[in-house]
């Protein structure tokens, strides 16, 4: 995000008709510090942007050039850029863009959290390229301060698939009681946005859709837990659970589309 401080001040101070020198009367400072921030050389403390944003009249993110507008497109043009490049398992163009978009806008969170899940991702893969406090830092910066509950569960979640990929391993320094840890401060199931859309929903004809896609996406998640529970499982056991739920999933989906199951079912047929 660019900055036009130097030019605004500038064109504020002509659209007055000062001089660089009456400014600097004005604001009890010296003309060549006013020179200097008009060419961009140099700022005023930080103390004195609201001010400057008082004497002209302006807000301080006028004063300072942000264009919210501008601001709010180049975000999602990055959220866009991310899930084009994950979808497409270009995972270093991922780390690469996301690294620009937090050093733009340090304090978006909706960017960091995207972060957070490319870095979790090179961390349990290739540890040997991010590290744990890298994660851990970015992880506590959203945990401690931001407020969007969706982003900080998303990010709660993401660390404990980084802590339970750990666990397993002898000597990581991460125990099951550091996934339980996190696990414990998710909401449950019944107090999700997916679960109780369908019950709030008062409109009939959405409501039928509300509901429609809250089955879609528990059966997705029956799916991925059998394919957990399987793993736990004796080849015997395993062949008649994963029949019962892909009868369970045939059932639901009669048509043979299978929607966001369609992956899942593969793997249960197999």
């Amino acid at each position: 995000m660019e900055l036009r401080f130097g030019e605004n001040i500038r064109r504020l101070r002509v659209e007055r008709g000062l001089t660089q020198e009456k400014l600097a009367e004005f604001l009890g400072v010296s003309f060549q510090a006013v020179s200097k921030w008009e060419r961009g050389e140099t700022v005023p403390d930080l103390y004195m942007l609201p001010t400057l944003a008082a004497f002209f009249a302006v807000t301080t993110d006028e004063l300072l050039g942000m264009d919210e507008t501008a601001a709010e497109r180049e975000i999602e043009a990055f959220i866009a850029r991310y899930y084009e490049l994950w979808q497409a398992g270009d995972y270093e163009g991922v780390l690469a863009a996301m690294k620009v978009a937090v050093k733009a806008y340090p304090g978006e969170y909706r960017l960091l959290v995207r972060y957070l899940n490319v870095l979790v991702w090179f961390g349990r893969g290739m540890p040997e390229r991010v590290s744990r406090g890298e994660i851990e830092a970015v992880y506590t910066r959203i945990r401690e301060y931001c407020t969007t509950d969706s982003i900080r569960v998303w990010a709660r979640k993401l660390m404990c698939q980084y802590y339970a990929h750990f666990a397993a391993q002898e000597g990581s320094g991460v125990t099951q009681a550091d996934v339980d840890a996190e696990l414990a401060e998710l909401p449950l199931m019944q107090n999700c946005r997916d679960f109780l859309a369908g019950q709030l929903t008062v409109d009939g004809a959405e409501k039928a859709k509300t509901c429609r896609k809250t089955v879609d996406e528990l059966a997705w998640l029956l799916a991925r837990t059998v394919r957990e529970w399987v793993s736990a499982c004796s080849e015997t056991e395993k062949t008649a659970l994963s029949e019962r739920v892909a009868n369970a999933l045939s059932a639901l989906y009669p048509d043979g589309d299978f929607g966001k199951c369609a992956a899942e079912m593969a793997r249960l047929a197999k």
